[in-house]
Order: C-alpha cells, then sequence, then structure tokens
C-alpha cells in the first residue's frame, strides 16, 4: 500500500479537498477531497484515482521516509515534512504547486 502506516494528516488552508498524509513511503498528497472525507472507500513517484475523482500524488524525496510531522504554511503552496527512522531524521519543505 502506497501510504501504509500513515502518522500524520493535515488540511491545506485555502484549497477545501487538499489533505496530505504522512506514511512510511513519503507524503501522500491527497486532492478532490470533500472536507469531513474518510467514510468512502524530490518528485512525484506514484500517481492514483480513487473511486470517487480523488486524485493522489505520492511526494518522496530520497532518504526522507516515515514521515510523522506536516506543516502547510499559511498560503498553503508549501509543505513541510518530517520523518526519519532511528537518529537519521530529516525535514523537507516540499512547494506542492510544482511538486518538488
Amino acid at each position: 500500500a502506497l501510504q501504509a502506516d500513515a502518522a500524520a494528516l493535515a488540511w491545506r488552508p485555502a484549497f477545501p479537498g487538499t489533505l496530505a498524509v504522512g506514511c512510511k513511503a513519503g507524503v501522500a498528497l491527497w486532492k478532490g477531497l470533500e472536507a469531513g472525507w474518510g467514510a468512502r472507500g524530490a518528485g512525484v513517484r506514484h500517481s492514483a484515482t480513487a473511486g470517487g475523482g480523488e486524485t493522489m500524488a505520492l511526494l518522496q524525496c530520497g532518504g526522507h521516509s516515515s514521515v510523522c510531522a506536516l506543516a502547510w504554511g499559511p498560503c498553503g503552496q508549501r509543505l513541510a515534512s518530517g520523518g526519519g527512522v532511528g537518529s537519521a531524521v530529516s525535514v523537507v519543505v516540499w512547494d506542492t504547486s510544482s511538486r518538488e
């Protein structure tokens, strides 16, 4: 599963329906979600479409895994993610408009 071991969630400010999920593989960036959704069924490595028109892009950066902290910038363009294993901890700031 692309978003195994989800450890953090953050709704994007000023962009209803966009949710970042910190997971073992990186950051799953879901778009097209409704607020309250959940009862239904450097770069992007995978993308998927769920049954209701939602799309997901998996943001990954070499050595940046097991993401357990997420924070959006106030304008909703940048997303900071923190994670790692053991003493190999890293923080990445993503520009979500370019997915880098």
